[in-house]
């Protein structure tokens, strides 16, 4: 058996393309791109703008620029969460999933992690007792009317398995815990750069 050297995650921070900033990004470009060839296209005496829109609709590949836009986000995201905890993440894109539908979910982007990347934000979460993690997951996972968690709310049922056995969605949540936790630490110093410049 060939040990395990990677994990994947899903990320967190990013809420996926529709109704969301992206989204009018996507539609924006494809309205400069049209504006610019039926700008090229009148001055030759050749198509109109509204050929040109049709032809852009049914040739551009808006699952590619996702890809790209989601691979470019992952890359980003690996670099300033890699500075701000301290340790290189070593996230690594490999795929966007998109919905068949957006009714209850929407798009994520799936990465992969060293295995010991993992267990340091592990450590770092045991550092301070679990507790931001505890907290996040009672908040997500405390079951209640009409509402069944997949997950449970009890950070003994979490912490109990190797970082290895949890899914990528535990291993988002716990990378998102961390993520919220060096967003604070990093308002708190700005803010007190600022308080003492």
């Amino acid at each position: 058996m060939t040990k395990k050297t990677s994990v994947e995650t899903f990320l967190p921070a990013f809420g996926g393309f529709y109704q969301s900033h992206w989204e009018q990004l996507l539609s924006d470009a494809e309205e400069v791109y049209t504006t610019m060839h039926a700008e090229t296209e009148r001055a030759q005496g050749g198509l109109s703008r509204d050929d040109i829109a049709s032809i852009f609709s049914e040739t551009a590949s808006g699952s590619l620029l996702c890809t790209g836009l989601a691979r470019s986000f992952c890359e980003r995201f690996d670099e300033e969460m890699s500075e701000r905890l301290g340790f290189r993440l070593g996230l690594k894109f490999v795929e966007l999933k998109s919905p068949s539908e957006y009714n209850f979910t929407t798009d994520r982007i799936l990465a992969t992690m060293p295995l010991r990347s993992a267990k340091k934000l592990f450590y770092a979460s045991m550092s301070e007792r679990h507790q931001r993690l505890n907290d996040e997951i009672v908040d997500w996972f405390t079951p209640y009317p009409g509402f069944v968690p997949y997950y449970s709310d009890y950070i003994g049922d979490w912490i109990s398995k190797p970082i290895d056995n949890w899914d990528e969605n535990e291993r988002c949540f716990l990378l998102g815990v961390e993520f919220s936790r060096v967003e604070e630490e990093s308002r708190s110093i700005l803010k007190h750069a600022m308080e003492n410049a």
